[in-house]
């Protein structure tokens, strides 16, 4: 029972709904199935740094953030260009977040924001 509810498979359980939505989204043509298949490979909780995600606030905050990181290199892989790096946010109400700037293959600029803990 213990197991159940482990810092490792609570984490695992939040993968696996990233997982799902994931594969459901490529299902309607949402998202690109070779991303649901990346974001598969990549939700396993023995892949994360699971003593920083507890000693936070909150465990999922740490996860967000790793899972965002790896959103900027998926959007890179699929032709996303960086306008610029990661920018921490220093003042405001979303001290303490992240943005970076993103221009995908047809020239939109996407905007990835990561939000204070």
């Amino acid at each position: 029972m213990r197991q159940a509810f482990d810092a490792s498979a609570l984490i695992q359980a939040w993968l696996d709904v990233e997982q799902a939505l994931a594969r459901a989204e490529a299902e309607m043509g949402l998202i690109p199935v070779a991303a649901a298949d990346r974001i598969e490979r990549e939700a396993v909780a023995d892949l994360y740094d699971l003593d920083e995600i507890a000693a936070s606030q909150h465990p999922l905050v740490p996860l967000v953030r790793a899972l965002a990181e790896c959103s900027l290199e998926r959007a890179e892989a699929a032709g996303g260009r960086r306008v610029t790096d990661p920018v921490p946010i220093d003042s405001g109400i979303n001290d303490g977040g992240a943005a970076v700037y993103l221009r995908d293959p047809d020239g939109y600029t996407i905007e990835l924001f990561q939000a204070p803990p």
